[in-house]
């Protein structure tokens, strides 16, 4: 049985200001649970109902239902919820560390844009995205939900974004910038560089002006029909698959 401590811990990890001070984030489902688990990583403690598919080597706290409902961040909960401690990881410190593509998340707000770009980014082989301070969260339950377990695989960090694109110039890194924006050139007719830096900016506000205007160039996917703009996690996964399509993983 869960007492009212445990309760209150585990829902109070659905606030940043408590997964800062506890060091830790949750994941729910079995699925999503093991793929943490297949990554190596530790788990603080992990709840689940009878007939979880958690794997067996896992110390489980057996909970009921009802229980389980009374600590989940879901509207419909799953069958199991973890607590997995974590570190805040840093960006990337050499042009080398950073791989052929690295996606600049851009005050993006949206947790669920968020994970999907994490995901994405998993599936085309990128090993950094890295946020803005004022991006959301990336423990934020909506995100790790959304990451499908490439949160355990993809180095997610927050710096500020200017500071890190002239610190990589300032190491003669290769890297080309490019600014996501609807007033670009088409990805399609320019040139598609073999390093690239990939700026996504905010849901509603696009990319900073500022930040714009240290990119090499500004690139849009065209449009064919009324809607004023792409999600951002659909745009990424645009230009991701275009990058990969021209550059693909040797």
């Amino acid at each position: 049985m869960l007492s009212k401590n445990d309760i209150k811990y585990v829902r109070s990890l659905g606030q940043s200001k408590f997964r800062e001070q506890f060091g830790c984030f949750i994941a729910e489902g079995s699925k999503l649970i093991a793929e943490f688990y297949s990554e190596g990583m530790t788990f603080e403690r992990v709840y689940a109902t009878l007939g979880h598919q958690l794997p067996a080597e896992l110390d489980i706290q057996k909970v009921s239902p009802a229980e389980l409902a009374r600590i989940s961040q879901l509207t419909n909960p799953q069958d199991a919820l973890a607590i997995i401690p974590f570190k805040r990881l840093e960006a990337p410190k050499t042009a080398d560390e950073i791989g052929d593509l690295v996606i600049l998340c851009d005050r993006l707000q949206d947790p669920g844009n968020l994970g999907t770009i994490i995901r994405t980014a998993d599936w085309f082989g990128v090993k950094h995205v890295i946020c803005s301070l004022d991006t959301a969260d990336p423990y934020a339950p909506k995100v790790v939900q959304a990451t499908m377990g490439s949160l355990a695989r993809v180095s997610v960090s927050k710096t500020d974004l200017g500071s890190f694109v002239q610190k990589m110039r300032a190491l003669d890194c290769k890297h080309k910038v490019i600014a996501s924006t609807l007033g670009g050139q088409s990805i399609y007719s320019s040139k598609m560089e073999s390093q690239l830096m990939l700026v996504l900016g905010n849901e509603s506000k696009g990319v900073r002006k500022e930040l714009i205007g240290i990119c090499d160039t500004e690139v849009t996917i065209p449009g064919f029909g009324g809607a004023e703009s792409l999600n951002a996690a659909i745009s990424a996964a645009i230009f991701m698959a275009e990058f990969r399509r021209i550059n693909p993983r040797k």
